[in-house]
């Protein structure tokens, strides 16, 4: 009798060190079990710190921060990328495999006798030169234009965008695809959010 109570504290002892073994082979990853559901938590993705950029623009002075804080629309992978201050505009160019599959212009332009317009109207007629025909959207809340210059090499899209804090100008931004994943409008979008104006310039 008692070497029988012996063999069955033995097997429940084993039997406990087994499920706590495979517990901890699971790789860190953290399984909660509701009644039939198995939900994995996985881990949320890292992104690099927020940067700032400040751009001296036509119409004013504004910022953007790292591509990262929107870039990740549909779903996809953190990017890898360059990130350049111009006069006028902030450019980021995207990479796979050393080769870029996206361009991203962010600039404004102004409301003045030398820009040849006061209006969204001119200034996007002006600046598509006659190359293509815009129509009028929302983006991100904003009136906006935006005109679609796509080829069969690439996706190209202008937005012309009226922004609440910019009453001398507008916000353009242009997003050229060398891919796919034709990510143009959400891309805008959030674009659009993260712009701020820091200082107004005199454009008289």
């Amino acid at each position: 009798m008692k070497n029988n109570k012996l063999l069955t504290s033995l097997f429940v002892l084993g039997m406990g060190l087994s499920l706590v073994a495979c517990g901890a082979s699971d790789g860190g990853t953290t399984t909660k079990t509701d009644g039939t559901k198995t939900v994995e938590k996985k881990e949320e993705q890292k992104f690099a710190d927020r940067k700032e950029y400040e751009t001296e623009g036509l119409a004013c002075n504004f910022k953007l921060p790292n591509l990262d804080s929107f870039y990740l629309v549909k779903g996809l992978e953190k990017p890898v990328y360059n990130t350049e201050l111009s006069l006028g505009n902030t450019k980021y160019e995207v990479y796979d495999d050393y080769l870029p599959v996206l361009l991203v212009y962010v600039g404004d332009d102004a409301f003045a006798e030398w820009s040849d317009g006061y209006t969204i109207e001119e200034l996007a007629t002006k600046d598509l030169n006659g190359e293509a025909e815009y129509t009028e959207t929302k983006v991100g809340g904003y009136r906006a234009l935006v005109a679609d210059l796509s080829d069969e090499d690439n996706l190209k899209k202008q937005y012309y965008i009226e922004h609440p804090d910019l009453p001398n100008g507008i916000v353009c931004i242009e997003v050229c695809e060398y891919d796919d994943n034709d990510i143009s409008d959400e891309l805008a979008e959030a674009i659009i959010k993260e712009f701020k104006v820091v200082e107004l310039l005199d454009v008289e």
